[in-house]
């Protein structure tokens, strides 16, 4: 792998992480708004209480397992936080360590 498709697939890889993080931050906001609104709301929460229930049980797991795709050691396309944290030389190479 040279220098520029090493690049191109970084910045594919840094638009595909901001996308996902924007997702999870979404899911997040969703699953506390709900919860905060509990209280205030629980008279149109108990008019669909099945509905409200796997809308949060979905969320909740839709958290989970985005946080875990961000963070798992290697994803289905050979990239993760983990390796991009890794140091490179330029073709793309782990570093020797020091």
């Amino acid at each position: 792998m040279g220098r520029a498709d090493f690049d191109r697939q970084f910045i594919l890889y840094r638009k595909n992480l901001h996308a996902e993080i924007e997702r999870f931050h979404g899911f997040v906001a969703v699953f506390v708004q709900l919860q905060a609104r509990r209280g205030d709301h629980l008279d149109q929460l108990n008019l669909a209480p099945a509905f409200f229930g796997y809308v949060e049980n979905a969320l909740f797991s839709s958290i989970v397992l985005r946080a875990d795709k961000m963070a798992s050691t290697v994803g289905s396309d050979g990239w993760s936080l983990a390796r991009a944290a890794i140091p490179r030389d330029a073709a793309g190479r782990r570093s020797k360590r020091r």
